[in-house]
């Protein structure tokens, strides 16, 4: 469907796709539903930085002004996605590995 539609707008070629994409979510951020915008967020860090980028920011910042709203598993998908964007190990990695005493 999102196809079809991003087609009979006219919009053709990946790099404006994405940067059709990328403003539409930031456009409409606030009024996502917490899955939405969570799985938004998850596949919008594949796409390129400088076509998604803001939008990305514009998620993270909606998903932390609604933290406390998020269920145990929708911080956890949080989580993992800071991660995937930063490079750390996932949060379940962190907290296996054994704490050094100093």
């Amino acid at each position: 469907q999102l196809a079809t539609a991003f087609l009979a707008a006219g919009v053709t070629g990946e790099a404006r796709l994405y940067e059709a994409i990328g403003r539409e979510v930031y456009a409409r951020a606030p009024t996502l539903k917490q899955p939405e915008l969570l799985l938004l967020l998850r596949n919008l860090l594949a796409a390129p930085r400088e076509a998604c980028g803001a939008a990305v920011c514009r998620l993270f910042a909606e998903a932390a002004r609604r933290f406390e709203a998020l269920s145990a598993s929708e911080i956890q998908c949080l989580a993992s996605s800071y991660c995937l964007l930063t490079g750390l190990p996932p949060a379940s990695a962190v907290a296996m590995r054994p704490v050094e005493v100093l």
